[in-house]
């Protein structure tokens, strides 16, 4: 027969008493593996010792005890833990917000509301079916909003999380920032890849009055903003011809090298040229913000509002000007993509993609 070894741990994960020698493996707290005082939390690294993360949490939760992004449990481990390293409530592979976990949503047969954005996943398979689900189109089936624009959509991203990864290096900017930025301006093209590219050299060559009967339904169909000729936002990254010629030639050494050669028209068709551009127009908007901003946003989220506007309204907003209410709308998306990205990086890091 067999004898019984046991370990005992408090509540934040330390141990208690005397720890058996000859353990099998190097499982511990929760169950998960460690190694010199240190735990594998799924996506993060635990410090018993000290009842904290080592990592920032990825996902962004609402609850107060976690907005800090260390913190294990808010603070709560006698009542809830967290062998994810992402959440402390589950409900199969979905994180769930507190007040969801506590039974305060109106449920739909699964225990939870999955139409709200406190439904967050916790792997690959999830987040490619909730993908699918809401493609991020007004084509087919209408996305969760937020202020009227999609949660969900640019399922195209993953097969270029490498490129967004190495070209936000090159312009020395947040990874995620590029990767939800590529989420959001990439979605419009989404599951209509076939199609985009043609419509899209029609729209950069569009001249004629003709357009404004074209936009009527092109424009309600894809999701593109409006625009025609040099005015038109292409490819991936949604950018009009000015802006790009701008990011193209904005060093002091002349073209960068990754949009060197290539026309504003190359954007078309070009993932990983849209990407490169988006980068380097990120890279340029943050260049604008090297000061103590005026403004309860982030810098992050002012960048946002600079890619998707313009650089003189994310520059009233830095400096204590209101948001308008559609910039606020998309700034809410922004922050929910914002916070999808980093899982989509955590699920690259972690050898899942």
């Amino acid at each position: 027969t067999q004898t019984e070894t046991r370990r005992d741990y408090t509540p934040y994960g330390t141990t208690r008493g005397t720890t058996p020698t000859g353990w099998v493996d190097n499982r511990a707290y929760l169950g998960q593996p460690t190694d010199q005082n240190l735990d594998l939390l799924g996506a993060r690294t635990y410090e018993p010792a000290t009842g904290r993360f080592l990592q920032r949490d990825p996902i962004l939760e609402t609850d107060p005890t976690q907005l800090g992004g260390y913190t294990y449990t808010g603070n709560d481990p006698i009542n809830a833990s967290d062998p994810s390293g992402l959440c402390m409530y589950t409900d199969g592979d979905l994180c769930i917000s507190a007040e969801n976990a506590r039974g305060k949503t109106v449920t739909n047969g699964s225990g939870h509301d999955t139409t709200t954005g406190d439904m967050t996943c916790l792997n690959v398979a999830c987040e490619r079916a909730r993908g699918a689900s809401h493609p991020g189109l007004i084509v087919t089936i209408p996305p969760p909003t937020i202020g009227g624009l999609p949660v969900y959509g640019g399922g195209d991203f993953e097969q270029y999380i490498p490129d967004i990864i190495e070209m936000a290096q090159k312009a020395a900017i947040d990874p995620q920032l590029l990767l939800a930025n590529y989420m959001i301006e990439s979605a419009s093209c989404d599951g209509l890849a076939a199609v985009c590219a043609p419509l899209q050299e029609v729209q950069a060559h569009a001249t004629d009055d003709w357009w404004d009967l074209l936009e009527a339904w092109y424009v309600p169909l894809l999701g593109h903003r409006m625009g025609q000729g040099d005015h038109a936002s292409i490819g991936t990254a949604n950018m009009d011809r000015t802006t790009y010629e701008q990011t193209q030639d904005n060093t002091a050494n002349g073209p960068r090298p990754e949009l060197a050669g290539h026309s504003w028209f190359d954007l078309i068709g070009n993932p990983k040229l849209s990407i490169a551009a988006m980068a380097h127009r990120l890279e340029d908007l943050q260049s604008g913000l090297q000061f103590n901003l005026d403004t309860t946003y982030s810098r992050n989220e002012l960048i946002r509002l600079g890619y998707r506007s313009t650089w003189s309204s994310m520059m009233e907003v830095a400096t204590g000007s209101p948001m308008n209410p559609g910039s606020v709308a998309n700034t809410q998306m922004f922050d929910v993509q914002y916070a999808r990205a980093g899982r989509w990086l955590s699920y690259y890091n972690q050898g899942q993609l």
